[in-house]
């Protein structure tokens, strides 16, 4: 499979607090937060890791801490893709369950682009 990317990914470990604004094929998912964290980030999205069953397709607010001292970037972004991560110890599907997350933000709305940016460059 050909990579789509247009920016490169970068490795690093942020907070990530992940609230459901819409989800339309798990309705009860909408309004939930659930602390997370990045697995690797870029200019137009990021690859997270979260405790629930994430739909392709959800409406994800983010709020991403890329260091204890850095700002709270807020994001708001697609699913674009969700895979359970298989641990042996029971179902996928369950809430607790992690599941490996790549988010596409909506960069375009984004009040906070350039500053993400320029925090994403000096990573």
């Amino acid at each position: 499979m050909q990579e789509q990317r247009i920016d490169p990914r970068i490795r690093r470990f942020a907070d990530v607090l992940v609230k459901f604004q819409s989800s339309p094929m798990t309705r009860q998912l909408e309004g939930r937060a659930y602390p997370s964290h990045s697995l690797d980030v870029s200019l137009h999205g990021m690859r997270l890791e979260v405790d629930a069953p994430v739909p392709v397709g959800a409406l994800l607010e983010l709020e991403v801490r890329l260091s204890p001292r850095s700002g709270r970037y807020r994001h708001v972004g697609n699913v674009v893709w969700s895979d359970a991560i298989d641990d042996d110890d029971g179902d996928a599907e369950m809430p607790g369950s992690l599941h490996d997350v790549g988010i596409r933000f909506h960069t375009h709305s984004n009040p906070q682009f350039s500053s993400w940016a320029q925090a994403v460059s000096s990573l």
